[in-house]
């Protein structure tokens, strides 16, 4: 699938560790600081990685908005049209990425839900590399599936908000392939 390079804050390893293994688990290859080599130089190994990246996943939250590192990483994948927004909180993002529509993992707190982004992310993936034009967002996949019912009755305000951010982000996903597929 696809090489995922992923900017964060030190502080939220929590949550990130959280989505590098449900992105793993859908066979994507996700390249984050951790892998970084005893011994390596830093900023050289780090601007490789994004170059060779097929997307880079910034998540933004309080701690990453202050990280100069993540700005950097950020700024470099805004440049070479790779970037993936995910907001983990209510923060105010930089400037320069404020026009960029995030996928919205704000109310996610346990891995299902994490694992069903990551999913989507991987369904959208697929039939992206299989057109030559942009597709529609499609949100009856084989998994997960959404089922066509009122949605206040059956799911909720927070379920509502976690569907919606994953259209969103499908959307963003589907525009940054066509764009690595034309390159």
């Amino acid at each position: 699938m696809a090489r995922i390079f992923l900017s964060y804050a030190r502080e939220d390893l929590d949550r990130i560790e959280t989505i590098v293994s449900a992105l793993s688990d859908e066979k994507h290859d996700v390249w984050w600081d951790r892998r970084i080599v005893a011994g390596s130089s830093f900023d050289r190994t780090i601007e490789k990685q994004i170059e060779e990246c097929d997307f880079v996943v910034v998540a933004w939250s309080n701690n990453s908005v202050d990280s100069d590192w993540v700005r950097a990483e950020a700024s470099a994948a805004l440049q070479l049209d790779k970037i993936v927004p995910v907001l983990l909180e209510e923060c105010l993002v930089p400037l320069q990425f404020r026009m960029i529509q995030a996928a919205d993992l704000r109310n996610i707190d346990d891995a299902k839900d994490v694992g069903s982004f990551a999913k989507a992310f991987s369904v959208q993936l697929r039939n992206s590399a299989s057109e030559d034009e942009p597709m529609p967002l499609d949100t009856t996949y084989d998994e997960p599936r959404v089922e066509q019912t009122p949605i206040t009755s059956q799911f909720g305000g927070p379920i509502l908000v976690i569907l919606a951010s994953a259209v969103i982000a499908l959307g963003v996903f589907a525009v940054l392939r066509l764009v690595y597929i034309a390159r």
